[in-house]
């Protein structure tokens, strides 16, 4: 039970066996499949129903769910709450250890989903049938029953084994149309398990959980990575359900004392564990503290130590675009990549003490060998697996999964990048891009040597480009600092000094430069130097207050970058330190009326005045912005007229040229 899109494509990728080469069943396993009988099975389990929700071609159902509530549970003030039903397929039920489709599973440890084609990881007949989860069909099924609160919280649980038959398949896209069908027969059920689904997020969320959560208007899945695209409601209310059930499975394995696999994940090492030791418990992850120093979030005063992702709810939303697409990357490096071990030491993204994968037995090996321990536990029978055998099982598995994403992120990016090349040539389709878009269009081009191909439409948008794109031209200026776009970032840059000190850290995780600022003065008369691997500007910054002299420092450094005007640091000019008034951050008064020169210019053209905009220049004073036909005209100065007054002169700079 996975969300689409996020742990299917994992199956999928290729690892020792190549999706280029067929995977094909022996005779004798396909003989073994056509001799499995169920029914003997199913004599002694109580009977049980549910609905399975699946993607549209899917044959392979592993699981499927169920909703009691209470007729009061939904009043105001309710305190009784529902019972979830989650069936799981009971393959390991029918096929014996070390039988000839045991081996199978074995070796192909999980279900390839290809361009062309599927290659499950048990025989079709199987998994598309007998042992699928199919509408109208008796099947054998693990039955793990949850009740929860009014509010959501899990009160007790109970497992045992059924025999279960499934009243209506639907696909994802089916399932969402449901939920807006009040006269459909299955609406109500869907209803309450979506009920039931948001109050459990609301819950995971509040110890720390950003797995398999929508934080803002990103869905992330089970180990915290974007996912790209908006999942349905009904993909989120499946996946919530699995994770409930893979953290339960994981107590009753870890309860046992039975060896079995474990999903763990922890924080990705700054360094590698020079002894080789197992990783330390994964703990839920203090958002405000243990994230990256690199990700610059302003908490303000509040303390968000007991709110987990929450505060990332907050801060996402009041974040402008780029620094909230640059959060989220961020964010998916902030983990390390989930694997299989026999120790439950914790998922970090799903704030588990313990988790496994159990829900997808049909597909997914770990979930195969989890059912079988499940059924040692039932019957009080010696563990199915040494520890040893699970230890070489589980890397088998972590391996074959580390190729398979290598694969399949390579293939990935070298799709994205045909894309891109063929946007580059086509200009009518960058000028379509949205923002997000035109900045990866925008690194693509930096990165393959085509930055003149977007040259235009990029000046015209420079307003709108992030602060990671700004960096990056900076950059590109160190190596072609005559180029138009590496120029056109600096005059941003000058325009917006509070920009400067994050661009230049930017660039030192990058290029792995070392920067400090040297600061000196009192008062309202401070000096700054800013130096990057010893090299710095070839004169001292000056301002009023601390804050201001590193901005125009890290400012003078890229300037004296572009302009190959950078110094030994031991050769550096001293100067007196200028007064305030000789700052040049804010500009002067102009001489001349320009915002009349404007308005006559427009009466004579029958063009209506340009809108400004204003806001607070970190350097002091204002920033007025003029959007002429789409392009905005920037001016600073110390009263808002002062400003617009600039602004006026850039504009008709541009539409008015002096003769």
């Amino acid at each position: 039970m996975e969300l689409a899109g996020s742990q299917r494509p994992e199956s999928s990728r290729s690892g020792p066996n190549s999706p280029q080469k067929r995977r094909t069943f022996s005779r004798a396993a396909i003989a073994a499949a056509e001799a499995l009988n169920t029914d003997a099975l199913l004599e002694r389990r109580p009977p049980r129903w549910g609905l399975t929700i699946d993607g549209p071609n899917s044959e392979d159902l592993d699981d499927a769910l169920r909703i009691e509530v209470a007729d009061d549970a939904i009043a105001p003030g309710a305190t009784v709450g529902a019972t979830v039903y989650v069936y799981i397929a009971d393959p390991t039920a029918a096929i014996a250890p070390g039988s000839l489709l045991d081996q199978a599973a074995i070796e192909r440890i999980a279900t390839l989903y290809l361009p062309r084609r599927v290659e499950p990881m048990l025989p079709e007949l199987l998994t598309g049938d007998r042992l699928s989860l199919r509408e109208g069909q008796m099947r054998p099924a693990l039955e793990l029953r949850l009740d929860l609160d009014a509010t959501g919280l899990l009160q007790d649980y109970h497992w045992q084994f059924v025999r279960f038959c499934s009243i209506r398949k639907l696909s994802y896209d089916q399932a969402d149309a449901i939920l807006d069908q009040p006269d459909d027969p299955h609406h109500l059920q869907l209803s309450y398990l979506q009920t039931w689904a948001k109050k459990l997020a609301r819950h995971r969320q509040t110890l720390g959980a950003l797995g398999a959560s929508t934080i803002g208007d990103t869905y992330f899945d089970e180990d915290g990575r974007p996912v790209l695209g908006t999942p349905l409601r009904s993909q989120v209310l499946v996946a919530e359900y699995a994770v409930l059930a893979n953290t339960i499975m994981a107590q009753i394995l870890r309860s046992s004392g039975y060896p079995a696999l474990y999903r763990n994940q922890g924080t990705r090492a700054i360094a590698p564990d020079p002894t080789g030791d197992s990783p330390t418990p994964a703990q839920p992850l203090d958002w405000r503290n243990d994230l990256d120093p690199a990700i610059a979030v302003d908490w303000g005063d509040e303390d968000w130590s007991d709110r987990g992702p929450q505060a990332l709810l907050a801060a996402l939303a009041d974040m402008p675009a780029d620094q909230r697409t640059a959060l989220r990357r961020k964010l998916a490096c902030q983990f390390d990549r989930a694997r299989y071990g026999t120790e439950p030491i914790g998922h970090l993204a799903l704030a588990a003490p313990a988790y496994c994968h159990s829900t997808s037995p049909l597909r997914r090996l770990a979930d195969f060998i989890n059912h079988r321990v499940l059924h040692a536990i039932a019957d009080g029978s010696d563990p199915p697996y040494s520890q040893g055998e699970l230890e070489e099982l589980a890397e088998r598995i972590n391996t074959w999964l580390e190729a398979a994403r290598d694969r399949i992120d390579l293939a990935q990016r070298q799709k994205r990048h045909a894309v891109r090349d063929r946007n580059l040539d086509q200009q009518h389709r960058l000028a379509q891009l949205d923002d997000d878009q035109f900045s990866q269009h925008l690194e693509h081009a930096i990165n393959t040597d085509r930055l003149d191909q977007i040259t235009d439409l990029a000046l015209k948008r420079l307003d709108r480009l992030s602060t990671d794109d700004l960096g990056r031209l900076l950059i590109h200026g160190l190596t072609d600092g005559q180029h138009p776009l590496p120029q056109a970032a600096l005059r941003q840059l000058q325009q917006t000094p509070s920009l400067a000190i994050s661009i230049l850290d930017i660039a030192c995780h990058r290029l792995h430069w070392t920067v400090e600022f040297e600061v000196s003065g009192a008062g309202t008369h401070w000096t700054a130097w800013a130096i990057v691997n010893g090299r710095t500007h070839p004169h001292p910054c000056h301002s009023t207050n601390k804050k201001q002299a590193r901005a125009r420092a890290a400012i003078a450094f890229w300037q004296a970058g572009l302009a190959g005007t950078t110094r030994d640091a031991t050769d550096r000019q001293t100067a007196p330190t200028p007064s305030p008034s000789a700052s040049p951050a804010i500009a002067p008064e102009p001489s001349s009326n320009y915002i009349g020169q404007l308005n006559q210019h427009c009466q004579q053209t029958g063009q209506p005045m340009p809108p400004d905009h204003y806001s607070p220049d970190p350097a002091g004073g204002f920033c007025c912005i003029l959007v002429w036909k789409g392009h905005p005209y920037r001016g600073q100065g110390r009263t808002k007229k002062l400003a617009k007054q600039q602004a006026a002169q850039a504009l008709l700079a541009a539409i008015a040229p002096s003769p």
